[in-house]
């Protein structure tokens, strides 16, 4: 527990530098930051959402069955993919 306590202080002292350094160069303005900082928190709720979600519903299955569905999705209704489409499908 000591070591992410650590970890997170440095960051955050990382990431303080980080922001004063952007505006000190005028490489972009405040908005830019606070547009950063909110689209990294939600990426990062994001991503541990799809986890799991992941986790939740994944069986275990190999990766190719969707290629199986979308095989059977063009049989039945009688989709033409481009070549390069199809060769991934095959």
């Amino acid at each position: 527990m000591a070591r992410k306590k650590i970890l997170s202080i440095i960051f955050t002292i990382w990431l303080i530098f980080n922001i004063l350094g952007t505006f000190y160069s005028l490489q972009h303005y405040a908005v830019d930051v606070i547009a950063g900082i909110i689209l990294g928190f939600v990426s990062f709720y994001l991503a541990s959402f799809l986890i799991k979600f992941e986790n939740k519903y994944y069986k275990g299955e190999d990766w190719y069955e969707i290629s199986d569905l979308l095989m059977e999705m063009r049989l039945k209704f009688k989709i033409r993919f481009s070549k390069i489409c199809h060769i991934y499908i095959m």
